[in-house]
């Protein structure tokens, strides 16, 4: 097993996570409830650093990788210590307000400054780049009243607002993402308190994506979208904030739970399409291949490609949330390997495996316009900054050729405006 995390807890659940089970917990108890829901009761915080989406080996890449003049890093390395130098001097905002959607935008853009600052310090050793990250982050973490506390809750009728509570779990999801992953990062710059008061934020926010997740379940996926991307977002943050705090409640809840009828492992074999599952199984009923009897998928497609019908702009979106959905499975796949728990090599009954997903779509982003294999993507938007996800893939699935082409093809130094900022490149590229 990986560093950091006790081997008899990581066995177990990779155990049963590969059984096709659920981990063991006591049945008196509710795992994720029983922490969430006791957001003021932390009597001491982590005492190592936690490890989220970087560990000392991402670390020591970025070093190497910033002090060569090789591109693609130089550029990336250049991005980033601009970025970090240019909120040296930004003043603290705080949403506190009503929209999910707001609270979720700003929090990401604090929460990406802080990352860069902290990884700047980090290979610079400039003391001020700390100072920043902390006072940065300490101003969402001990606000008052607390970020997340006054959102709205409206019932979900078709609004495209961030006030309902069908998008509560995936907005403060996406945040808590980004928040988990800059706390360990600024973790060593708090002391004590600090590190306190942001675990209590920090259950909090895990509070707020149950509670969106349970609705989602409620209400029947909200017109049977049974493995929708919101799914797996509110896995991905409750697992962050798990990972975070090393609650193994919270982890198990998200990645392989009795109690979570769409936990990590479910979501994986649900939106993963392959070949051999019959079309009117794993499709969306309204998916265009049941419905006006367009091309079938090909296996590694992921389940939100029905989104080809929301048109924005002229373009559809199929393409952008098949993407979007693979990234948060494998952003969650990923703060499970820092922590011991290998959900890469991990296939579903019907061979579903994130592989999978990148030659899937390896062909698409290549053409940009996504006309190759069946046209079902055709004007489909295509974001060709998502090659950053490429460099984890790789990582995890060495050798692959298809991820290997589009990393020889595509520019490298692009920017994800959430986790990553600039820094994918950085933290798990080399040149193949």
């Amino acid at each position: 097993m990986r560093r950091n995390w006790p081997f008899a807890q990581a066995a177990c659940l990779a155990i049963a996570l590969l059984a096709g089970g659920c981990a063991h917990t006591p049945t008196e108890e509710r795992p994720a409830r029983s922490v969430v829901e006791k957001t003021q009761q932390v009597e001491r915080p982590t005492a190592r650093a936690p490890r989220v989406l970087v560990g000392p080996e991402e670390l020591a890449r970025l070093r190497r990788n910033a002090a060569t003049k090789e591109e693609p890093f130089a550029s990336a390395w250049q991005k980033v210590l601009a970025a970090a130098d240019g909120v040296l001097a930004a003043a603290t905002e705080v949403y506190d307000g009503a929209d999910s959607v707001k609270l979720r935008f700003a929090g990401l853009e604090t929460m990406g400054r802080v990352r860069d600052l902290c990884l700047a310090h980090h290979v610079t050793g400039e003391e001020r780049y700390a100072v920043k990250a902390r006072e940065l982050f300490m101003a969402w973490a001990k606000h008052s009243p607390v970020p997340g506390s006054r959102l709205s809750r409206e019932a979900y009728a078709g609004q495209s607002h961030g006030g309902t509570i069908a998008g509560l779990g995936l907005n403060v999801g996406l945040l808590a993402m980004d928040a988990a992953h800059a706390y360990s990062l600024v973790w060593e710059h708090l002391t004590p308190r600090e590190r306190g008061t942001t675990e209590r934020w920090l259950r909090f926010l895990a509070v707020l994506i149950r509670d969106g997740h349970e609705a989602w379940v409620e209400n029947d996926y909200y017109g049977k979208q049974d493995f929708n991307n919101h799914l797996s977002g509110h896995n991905m943050g409750l697992a962050a904030i798990g990972f975070a705090l090393r609650d193994q409640a919270l982890i198990e809840y998200a990645l392989a739970s009795a109690e979570n009828p769409r936990d990590w492992k479910e979501m994986h074999n649900g939106a993963i399409l392959t070949s051999a599952k019959r079309n009117e199984d794993q499709l969306w009923h309204s998916d265009l291949t049941l419905t006006k009897g367009a091309a079938p998928p090909a296996t590694g497609e992921i389940y939100d490609r029905y989104r080809v019908v929301t048109v924005r702009k002229g373009r559809g979106c199929g393409m952008p949330y098949a993407f979007f959905h693979q990234k948060m499975l494998t952003q969650t796949a990923e703060m499970a390997y820092q922590n011991g728990i290998d959900l890469y090599d991990y296939t579903g009954p019907y061979g579903e495996n994130l592989r999978l997903t990148y030659e899937a779509y390896a062909p698409h982003l290549l053409k940009q316009e996504p006309v190759a294999r069946s046209g079902y993507y055709i004007r489909n938007r295509v974001y060709e900054a998502h090659v950053h996800m490429y460099e984890l893939a790789n990582r995890r699935y060495p050798d692959n050729e298809q991820i290997g082409k589009v990393l020889r093809t595509l520019n490298r130094a692009v920017l994800d405006h959430e986790a990553f900022g600039w820094t994918s490149v950085l933290l798990y590229g080399e040149n193949r």
